[in-house]
């Protein structure tokens, strides 16, 4: 419950310099590879770690399938406290049918 019930503006203080997701390469903006960051730049607003309802979108191919995975904050607070299950994932249709003759 510590997790979920900590300020985001105190946990982006604390990750916003030592992330493991951090990307940095000279005359670049800093990057950031975390799972629930949509827009890949290292700043509050985009961060998975500190905001409070973080979602991303990813493929994942099984052979000739893609599947489209959801990522989300767990909302578990075991899950939260533990660091191992910290994000959920989630299969998301497609939701459009093919069109012949295209």
């Amino acid at each position: 419950a510590f997790i979920m019930s900590c300020h985001s503006d105190l946990i982006w203080m604390c990750v916003k310099k030592s992330s493991a997701f951090l990307r940095k390469n000279k005359n670049c903006p800093v990057f950031s590879s975390a799972p629930g960051n949509l827009a890949s730049l290292n700043k509050q607003k985009y961060s998975a770690l500190s905001h409070p309802k973080p979602v991303g979108l990813s493929v994942r191919k099984n052979g000739k399938k893609q599947t489209i995975i959801m990522t989300t904050k767990s909302t578990k607070d075991a899950s939260a406290i533990s660091g191992k299950n910290f994000f959920a994932e989630t299969g998301v249709a497609k939701g459009g049918k093919e069109v012949k003759g295209l």
